[in-house]
């Protein structure tokens, strides 16, 4: 057989493979919706059509399947490739501006429209005048200064706040666009589907009028991740990175648990193996990175406001097991199951079932094709993961997956978020090992496909539950947030069949 005539057969296979494979998958998460699937009926992730309108289910059902099937995928592909060749003809300086204002105004339509849970106390916070909570520092801060930038415009606390989530989803779309497009070898001018890729699952909620820490943590994490393709590409120094990783750990204090992807990045960018010169690259590094978070605690504790710094070193002992919690709960999972459970939130046991099952859930929500496209690479082209910039990403998401896996949610469903950072470095990996030469020839079909079912299956309709009403088909999204959590009272029972 000529080689003309072997590589559109083999073209073929490969699309009629994709093309089962979607279908398959379209078979199986369109019923879950619905909550068909019995072992699935409680999983919180897996069925938030039956929470919309009756004619959103089979809408989105519709759309799905034309993301499966081969003929109308092209079309969509067609679509967004007219789209890009047209936006550039149009000088950067005029579309960056007009996409973030676009998108800050979609992300503000789409606003959660019931502020409860942990919005509400971060709101309370500001409003009684905190000038940022433990351990998210940087995020509550600026969460602070916002309100008190747009009061005078008319802005309450909660549309300020939400506000704000919208400019730091727009800002983060703009930067991890940059940052993958660095991605693969830096080249291929694949930022935007990529960033797509990311950002179409439950992250999109984060963005969406969503009153938390975690967009502003995103927003420097996807800076963190643009720095360190710079290094990689010796476009920009080394302490860059190390910085935007200081403000990462600056607004919220989980991101320590990048500080080894950022030592792995300076062996990476070594020269030539020397494991002296790694160790002086990884302590200057280092120190970049604890500046911002120095000297922001340098002026907490002696020229900011004193209840503040007093409720700072407060939880820093809290959270370190010195001190006892002021509400009975823990931070972290049980390793035992002789503990004594605490009183808030759901409980489980460190790599327990119910554990394991949260676990699925929340990296459903948040990085679902992610997943997917990492387990198949590593089946298929497990080269892919060792190359430097696979490396670090590797590395950032394995440290932030411990971080996801000790850290305890309060609330059951309701802390979804928690696992944002997490989920963000999951489907950078998943989006870099997309980038590189062997998955180009699928790079298209697949990435449409990963983009169509998350915003399809998770993003859309979960954003649509907070921004519209809803049925009441269960317990994740009607009212049952207690205020008597703030009491530390046990849960209500109608939370617990999601674990």
């Amino acid at each position: 057989m000529s080689t003309e005539t072997a590589a559109p057969s083999a073209r073929r296979s490969r699309d009629a493979a994709l093309t089962v494979g979607a279908l398959l998958v379209w078979l199986f998460l369109t019923p879950a919706e619905w909550a068909a699937w019995p072992p699935l009926r409680h999983a919180w992730a897996y069925n938030f059509w039956q929470y919309l309108p009756g004619f959103a289910g089979p809408t989105l059902a519709a759309i799905a399947l034309s993301f499966a099937l081969t003929r109308p995928r092209r079309l969509w592909i067609e679509f967004a490739q007219w789209l890009s060749a047209s936006l550039r003809t149009l000088p950067a300086a005029v579309v960056q501006p007009a996409f973030f204002v676009l998108l800050t105004g979609a992300l503000w339509l789409l606003r959660e429209r019931e502020i409860t849970g942990d919005s509400l106390i971060l709101s309370a916070a500001v409003n009684a005048g905190y000038a940022y909570i433990f351990p998210e520092v940087g995020a509550t801060a600026l969460g602070a200064l916002g309100y008190r930038a747009l009061a005078p415009l008319g802005f309450g606390v909660f549309p300020a706040a939400q506000f704000a989530s919208c400019v730091f989803g727009a800002t983060t779309a703009l930067i991890l666009t940059k940052a993958c497009s660095r991605f693969g070898d830096g080249r291929s001018g694949l930022g935007a589907p990529l960033a797509a890729l990311i950002l179409s699952a439950g992250l999109l909620r984060v963005f969406a009028g969503h009153i938390e820490v975690y967009p502003a943590v995103l927003m420097f994490s996807s800076l963190y991740i643009w720095a360190a393709m710079g290094a990689l590409d010796g476009r920009i120094g080394l302490w860059t990175a190390a910085l935007a990783l200081g403000f990462t750990i600056w607004s919220h204090v989980a991101a320590l648990f990048l500080l080894p992807s950022l030592w792995v990045l300076c062996g990476l960018t070594l020269p030539s193996p020397s494991v002296i010169r790694w160790f002086r690259r990884s302590l200057g590094a280092t120190v970049w990175a604890a500046l911002p978070g120095s000297l922001f605690l340098l002026w907490a504790l002696t020229l900011g406001p004193e209840a503040d710094a007093d409720r700072l070193l407060s939880k820093m002992l809290e959270i370190a097991g010195v001190e006892p919690a002021a509400l009975p709960k823990s931070w972290w999972v049980r390793f035992t199951t002789d503990a004594p459970i605490p009183g808030v939130g759901l409980d489980y046991v460190f790599l327990s079932a119910a554990h394991f099952k949260y676990l699925a859930n929340a990296f459903h929500v948040l990085a679902p094709a992610g997943l997917i496209i990492l387990v198949v690479s590593l089946a298929r082209t497990p080269r892919e993961f060792l190359s430097p910039k696979s490396l670090f990403l590797g590395s950032a998401a394995a440290a932030t997956g411990v971080y996801a896996t000790l850290v305890r949610p309060f609330w059951g469903p309701f802390d979804w978020d928690l696992f944002a950072m997490t989920g963000l470095f999951f489907g950078a990996l998943a989006a870099q090992v997309l980038a590189s030469p062997p998955a180009r020839r699928l790079f298209k079909e697949a990435v449409a496909i990963a983009i169509g079912f998350q915003l399809v299956y998770v993003g859309l309709p979960f954003v649509l539950l907070a921004a519209v009403e809803t049925r009441p088909a269960g317990p994740f999204a009607t009212d049952v947030f207690p205020t008597e959590f703030f009491r530390g009272a046990p849960p209500s029972p109608p939370l617990l069949p999601w674990l």
